[in-house]
């Protein structure tokens, strides 16, 4: 569509490249498309239907996974989702999503959602006064449902992950 230095190669059948510098389809990477940005790359065995809206350097390796935008992302992961800064959504189905800091934010299994807020977290406020702050103006804030009868539901708070400094409600 546009740009400069920009290259489609392969198999890379009904694709498009809006425009940008140096973006690059290739690979098995049929109907994908770089909006723009520069340093972009849709290649692998299958990156067919894969998205990447622009930013710098991000790069799918993936069937069907989106990078709207950002500076270092990658989705391996088929069906995988990375956004911001450094964000990694190396499985299949991983959500990542990374703040500003300029350190890799990686998905470590399938189907994860992970965010890295270095400036927290807020649900029902855009205001949040810890790292998650869920505001409500209903009676009910937080509910964990344990979907397995035959167990009970809990909450567990640790101190660096130690289970001798950790304080448990279960019902």
């Amino acid at each position: 569509g546009g740009g400069l230095a920009n290259q489609m190669s392969g198999n890379a059948y009904n694709s498009a490249i809006g425009g940008g510098k140096t973006n690059r389809i290739g690979g098995n990477a049929g109907n994908a498309a770089i909006g723009g940005g520069a340093s972009n790359v849709i290649s692998g065995t299958n990156t067919a239907q894969s998205t990447i809206g622009g930013g710098y350097a991000n790069t799918i390796s993936g069937t069907m996974a989106t990078i709207p935008g950002g500076y270092y992302n990658t989705a391996t992961g088929d069906y995988s989702f990375a956004a911001g800064t450094q964000a990694k959504a190396n499985h299949t189905g991983a959500f990542v999503c990374g703040d500003s800091t300029l350190a890799d934010f990686a998905s470590t299994g399938n189907n994860q959602f992970l965010i890295r807020a270095g400036g927290r977290v807020g649900i029902g406020t855009n205001a949040p006064a810890a790292q998650l702050d869920v505001a409500s103006g209903g009676s009910l804030q937080l509910r964990l449902n344990q979907t397995n009868v035959n167990d009970y539901a809990r909450l567990e708070m640790t101190a660096g992950g130690a289970p001798s400094q950790s304080w448990d409600v279960a019902a």
